[in-house]
């Protein structure tokens, strides 16, 4: 098993000869341990165990007792289980977490116990709440040390420790690595498709089964209920999308690392928009301590043929650690703990994104020449009726969807004053509009740039001179740009969100990425 650790053997050296300590009936112990790695989600972790051994000949009397202390608000599961080498079971000794002190093993001596060097009393099978000690670095849990002798016999039969304290684990800030894909939608036009969500352990014990927790529990200890559970809980899902879970998680190579849907979830799920969750368990684990281990859950999501527009986006998958307090299985884990989140789903309305690079009204007043007075017309097509086969066919065909909408389309002037905005009328598939910077952005000049609520949209400029005077002449004129759909091709690199169905998603604003897909640029 993978963190079948506590029954391994451990070799204690004692370096303190006999002769040196004093000739009495003193009891002094050496305090070895095995540190291990514990999440610090945990409310009942696995630690280390503390081994006492006997460095002299000596006696511990009737009703002396010995403390290994926690820090506190580290509370114990215990009793665990005290194993001697000397007999089995250990003789005349309990061992309890007294309820005053719930950060406390007592190992109370209700006879007397004669001990010689190499004698050894081994604490195991404990379990604390880790997350008490819950940082952004790894934290060291110490163990202290301290005995009570009565009164009668403590000049004769004292109990020492050649070490004060030991360390019994190392609290990790976070148990594992949460990563992703997202799957990329269109809300007028929907492709079924897989998001994924990848969970990597980040040290090589946070993994473990129920096997395996059980291997760190020798009895009497209490017994673990389950191993480690992985809850995902998806939300923001549009009602009417289909989510289906994997009922078996596939391990990422050299991890052998095997999860299945647990009994409480339902596999295919049809969202009402409320959240959705998930419950995985993990059944088996490497046989390798040192392996770092990955499992990749990966997951469907069925559409209905169109979603309305102005969704929230993206939908977000959310894995935790389970089950949670104040639920008493073990182990157990944090209320509200997040191990990471993925955006599982990114859906966007259908737009087309215009940028005509230099739009102007420029009015020399009082002056008549033509080069004085310049005005720009902008021509918008909705260019989604068109003479290819409709989309609706079976097979699908390549013409486009049909719609129709209105366009913002923003001002930002060259003289730094405030962006001016401009809302056009509907446009209706298969048609046109024209309008004019002097209509639109009376006297400013600058560049332009907005969408409209539908694709496949194409723009055109002419700019003039003589505006206003008399007939126009024709300037310039230039085709308006189209930038691919921001919600899915930020125009910044650094978020970009993944690639779906619609084209290649990489590399930002007229990005050279490697393509992920094929079909019309987003957008157009």
């Amino acid at each position: 098993m993978k963190r079948n650790l506590v029954r391994s053997l451990l070799t204690v050296v004692f370096l303190l000869a006999m002769g040196a300590l004093p000739a009495l009936a003193q009891e002094t112990f050496s305090v070895a341990t095995t540190p291990i790695n514990v999440r610090g989600e945990g409310l009942k972790e696995a630690i280390g165990p503390v081994i006492l051994g006997a460095t002299t000949t000596g006696t511990i009397v009737t009703n002396s007792a010995i403390y290994i202390t926690f820090p506190a608000g580290v509370t114990v599961t215990g009793p665990g289980a005290l194993n001697c080498n000397f007999a089995t079971p250990c003789p005349t000794m309990t061992a309890t977490v007294p309820t005053a002190t719930p950060n406390v093993l007592q190992i109370s001596f209700t006879g007397s116990v004669a001990l010689v060097p190499g004698n050894t009393i081994t604490a195991s099978g404990l379990r604390v709440n880790a997350n008490a000690l819950l940082s952004t670095s790894v934290v060291t849990l110490y163990a202290g040390l301290s005995a009570v002798v009565p009164p009668a016999s403590l000049a004769t039969n004292p109990i020492g420790f050649l070490q004060p304290s030991v360390p019994v684990a190392y609290v990790q800030p976070h148990a594992t690595t949460v990563t992703g894909t997202t799957l990329t939608e269109l809300s007028c036009v929907t492709v079924d498709g897989d998001f994924t969500i990848t969970v990597t352990e980040n040290f090589t014990t946070a993994f473990t089964s129920f096997s395996d927790e059980a291997a760190l529990t020798p009895p009497p200890a209490p017994a673990p209920t389950n191993g480690l559970q992985i809850l995902i809980t998806i939300t923001n899902v549009p009602a009417g999308v289909t989510i289906t879970a994997p009922s078996t998680v596939t391990p990422i190579a050299p991890s052998t690392v095997t999860a299945t849907l647990d009994v409480s979830s339902i596999a295919t799920v049809v969202s009402t928009g409320a959240p959705i969750s998930f419950l995985y368990d993990l059944t088996t684990t490497t046989a390798s301590a040192t392996t770092i281990d990955s499992i990749l859950f990966d997951f469907t999501a069925d559409f209905p043929t169109s979603l309305p527009t102005g969704l929230p986006s993206p939908a977000v998958a959310t894995v935790s650690l389970s089950p949670t307090a104040p639920l008493t299985p073990i182990p157990l884990f944090a209320v509200g703990n997040v191990e990471g989140t993925v955006n599982a789903i990114a859906i966007s309305d259908c737009i087309t994104t215009f940028l005509f690079p230099w739009v102007t009204n420029f009015n020399y007043a009082g002056s008549t020449a033509a080069n004085a007075h310049y005005d720009t017309g902008i021509v918008i097509a909705n260019t989604t009726t068109d003479p290819f086969v409709p989309p609706s066919a079976k097979p699908p065909g390549g013409g486009a969807l049909r719609q129709s909408g209105t366009c913002s389309l923003t001002m930002f002037p060259d003289d730094g004053s405030a962006p001016v905005p401009y809302v056009t009328p509907v446009i209706g598939s298969g048609t046109s509009l024209v309008f004019t910077a002097g209509g639109a952005y009376p006297g400013k000049s600058g560049y332009v740039m907005g969408t409209c609520n539908f694709q496949n949209g194409h723009g055109y400029a002419y700019i003039v001179d003589n505006a206003g005077l008399g007939d126009p002449h024709t300037a310039a004129n230039y085709l308006g740009l189209i930038v691919p759909n921001t919600n899915i091709w930020p125009r910044n690199p650094a978020s970009v969100v993944g690639c779906g169905p619609f084209g290649s998603l990489l590399g930002g604003e007229g990005g050279t990425g490697a393509p992920c897909g094929t079909g019309e640029s987003l957008g157009q």
